[in-house]
């Protein structure tokens, strides 16, 4: 019986190590495309303590060590008068939205890597989409949105 050398070996077991994983939604891209649990406002509040060391956000929030939070989704990134943002940040392009709030606050420097955000990050599906819930419901004076 001849044994198949090495060389023709390898790329049999990549491509089915490859097509197991995608089969299996063990790939990156199958853990990208997972939509959040529907989120909980209150449950949020909660989740907003981690933040509060550095942020502030309702009625007469001020920017601190980070800025204050009124507002912040559906604000273009790293802009808001009187809070100087990272060059990163203030050039990054972008809109908040779910899916980069999501981004970030999993991974602050593996989104952008200058930024001066220290998070040890959302792990939490469900405590992720609890607080963009509590986000979302501040308008950009403080006020809650009904």
């Amino acid at each position: 019986m001849r044994v198949p050398s090495l060389a023709r070996a390898l790329p049999f077991a990549f491509a089915t190590l490859a097509l197991s994983l995608c089969l299996s939604g063990q790939g990156a891209a199958a853990q990208e495309a997972q939509p959040l649990p529907p989120g909980n406002a209150e449950a949020g509040a909660k989740v907003f303590n981690r933040c509060k060391a550095c942020h502030q956000i309702g009625p007469g929030a001020e920017s601190n060590i980070g800025p204050e939070l009124n507002g912040v989704m559906g604000r273009p990134a790293g802009k808001l008068p009187d809070y100087v943002f990272s060059e990163g940040l203030a050039s990054a392009g972008f809109v908040w939205d779910d899916a980069h709030m999501a981004e970030w606050l999993r991974g602050t420097k593996k989104m952008i890597p200058t930024t001066k955000m220290i998070f040890p990050g959302i792990r939490k599906d469900q405590d992720m989409a609890d607080l963009l819930a509590y986000l979302h419901q501040f308008k950009a004076d403080g006020s809650t949105a009904p």
